[in-house]
């Protein structure tokens, strides 16, 4: 199943609006974006960057493919200390990235529910067969 399908199957949609920052990237220079997400009635709002030289808005398959390399960077790694040494960062941006991970996580595991979050991480079952 690809992110078209799975956005599809669990009504899940966005509206990107053009920010001039993003609060968990205070030093990247690029393109940002508010994403504003869609879950049957629900709604929440998510930021996403892109390189300076992407110049196109992000579509929501891009954002969703984004969102499960992020939820599956902090949730492959037991704790804090692990995920520093995995990705050799200092602590101090480590700390940052690891929390910003884990706010993200709790934010879409309460939005979408712990079993979609894990489809878009993982694909479905049948994706694994």
């Amino acid at each position: 199943m690809n992110y078209t399908q799975l956005a599809k199957k669990h009504d899940i949609s966005i509206v990107v609006h053009p920010t001039s920052d993003n609060p968990n990237m205070p030093d990247f220079m690029g393109y940002h974006y508010l994403i504003e997400w869609f879950h049957g009635a629900a709604n929440t709002v998510t930021y996403f960057s892109k390189g300076p030289a992407l110049k196109t808005f992000p579509t929501l398959e891009e954002v969703l493919e984004n969102l499960g390399e992020e939820l599956h960077m902090f949730s492959t790694h037991n704790d804090l200390e692990d995920f520093i040494q995995s990705y050799g960062y200092d602590q101090e941006e480590g700390e940052r990235v690891y929390n910003n991970l884990e706010e993200l996580n709790n934010q879409m595991v309460y939005f979408l529910g712990r079993w979609i979050v894990n489809e878009i991480m993982y694909g479905d079952d049948e994706d694994l067969i």
